[in-house]
């Protein structure tokens, strides 16, 4: 199976550069036609020249398209293969949410795979649902790079400045990564807490624990606050006056009902 898919983008490339080598001759003949036709003045000649310089301009508009078919399908077939020899583990992590005390928790747990190894999954729907109008990120709890799910069950709101620009929390992860290039085996733990009446985390918690190649294990735990930013905090406010001004309608067309 592996030495037909081989063999059959062998044959899309030899097609690709034969297409090419076409292509050239093609812009080739197309110059010297179009340089006969601005020397001639016999007419049968010009109609002549100008018909075959539009045949060799479809020609030439055809063989292009080709060519960048030709170029994405070997794109495609490559990126396929590298998607095949990846692990997909998105479904050996633990995901729960739950109230506790007046407080949200949504917790994710799981082992971390080796960055460039595994699937990584990522759902713009998702994201879009939980950031949109709100000025924060839709932030992966665990990071996609590590195999885990790309869904709203590893998405919280997130700092925008803490999720896109660094910081210790993406400090770590880089760590990780680097870690299990080395051969360690990382367990991970990340808790959001959300305070009652808030529709956003106010901090994030992680506790991991690292083995390295001989089997030695340590133990790590870290908290980050997750604050609002200027941007977040302006659309919560707009969100808030907008709700204000839907309930003092909805009171007027009470008042005027009765």
């Amino acid at each position: 199976m592996v030495n037909n898919k081989q063999q059959e983008l062998d044959r899309t490339k030899q097609e690709l550069d034969r297409t090419k080598q076409e292509l050239d001759r093609t812009k080739q003949e197309l110059d010297r036609t179009k340089q006969e036709l601005s020397q001639t003045e016999i007419p049968s000649q010009q109609a002549e020249l100008s018909q075959k310089e539009r045949e060799l301009s479809q020609k030439e508009r055809e063989l292009s398209q080709k060519e960048r078919d030709l170029s994405e399908e070997i794109s495609e077939e490559k990126t396929h293969e590298q998607s095949a020899m990846k692990s997909d583990i998105s479904g050996q992590f633990e995901t729960k949410q739950y109230e506790k005390d007046g407080q949200t928790y949504k917790e994710i747990s799981g082992s971390l795979g080796t960055p460039g190894t595994v699937v990584e999954h990522r759902s713009k729907t998702a994201q879009s649902a939980i950031s949109r109008g709100t000025g924060d990120d839709a932030g992966h709890l665990i990071a996609n790079q590590f195999g885990a799910p790309g869904d709203e069950r590893n998405l919280s709101a997130q700092n925008r400045t803490m999720n896109q620009f660094g910081g210790t929390y993406k400090q770590m992860e880089e760590k990780w990564a680097e870690k299990l290039s080395e051969g360690y085996k990382i367990d991970v733990a990340v808790k959001d807490v959300t305070r009652s009446n808030e529709d956003r985390p106010f901090m994030r918690s992680v506790n991991w624990t690292e083995t390295d190649p001989n089997g030695k294990e340590r133990e790590y735990s870290l908290a980050f606050a997750n604050t609002s930013t200027p941007l977040s905090r302006e659309k919560v406010e707009e969100r808030e006056i907008k709700e204000k001004t839907i309930e003092e309608e909805q009171e007027q067309d009470n008042s005027i009902g009765r």
